[in-house]
């Protein structure tokens, strides 16, 4: 059985091992190994911890989109307001030039940091709001829609940017700092002791053997084709089959 190897992305390393996990756990007769059941609690333990700052990390991603959702509604409410003041139409003017003295208050507001941004958001939503604004925002055709946008994206960055805290309060670790002991584990533990099983006692460690070799050549594969340019084949899709069928006595 060969090793993983040691270009796997974060990702695909906890998606393979969260399958041989699922594989092992399909094979009641193996978890009297004490060794291997060992090796397969670290790796779920690994796994979980993993999947958690995976996690993590596409909630920031999530949180920058987010960002910079709000900061083109912003943008774009502020070249309208801009291009009502060119207007030569009294009344268009007159309430351009209303809401423009308020959006002045907030140039730049785009290039503050997030905790900045959304108070200073909140700030110019409020002044927005107040009853003698409804008139002017009203004449200008537009306006009321993109502030009605702009409180919709703060209310998502708000949701995203708690959800972040929440699980940056119980995150002790990155993703890749799990990557190189995962890949200890498996590819100097498990992967030699269960070849070592597999050739001594075909019987009891064949079949879980075979399946769990199938997804490292399926996973180094796939990196492999990767680091020459080809598209990708499936790898691991942690689909494993419930009933497995038992290994065929040899006569």
């Amino acid at each position: 059985m060969k090793r993983i190897r040691v270009n796997i992305r974060v990702t695909e390393l906890d998606t393979l091992v969260a399958v041989l996990i699922r594989l092992y756990k399909l094979y009641e007769e193996l978890s009297n190994d004490v060794y291997l059941h060992g090796v397969m609690s670290e790796a779920e333990d690994f796994s979980v911890r993993m999947t958690t700052s995976i996690k993590s990390s596409k909630a920031t991603s999530k949180l920058e989109a987010l960002d910079n959702k709000r900061d083109e509604i912003i943008k774009l409410l502020f070249a309208l307001i801009a291009g009502y003041q060119a207007i030569p139409v009294a009344t268009k003017k007159a309430a351009a030039q209303k809401v423009a003295a308020i959006a002045a208050k907030y140039k730049g507001i785009t290039s503050e940091s997030y905790a900045s941004e959304s108070s200073l958001i909140e700030s110019f939503l409020k002044d927005m709001g107040a009853e003698d604004m409804a008139s002017a925002i009203a004449e200008l055709e537009g306006v009321a829609e993109y502030v009605a946008s702009l409180r919709s994206a703060q209310d998502e960055f708000n949701a995203a940017s708690d959800e972040l805290t929440a699980e940056n309060t119980t995150r002790a670790e990155s993703a890749t700092s799990l990557k190189k002991p995962m890949l200890s584990l498996i590819n100097d533990k498990f992967v030699p002791y269960l070849t070592a099983m597999a050739m001594s006692n075909s019987a009891v460690y064949g079949d879980f053997a075979a399946k769990a070799e199938a997804e490292i050549t399926k996973m180094n594969d796939s990196i492999q084709r990767r680091a020459r340019g080809l598209p990708a084949e499936s790898a691991p899709t942690e689909q494993v089959q419930e009933n497995p069928e038992p290994p065929i006595a040899e006569e």
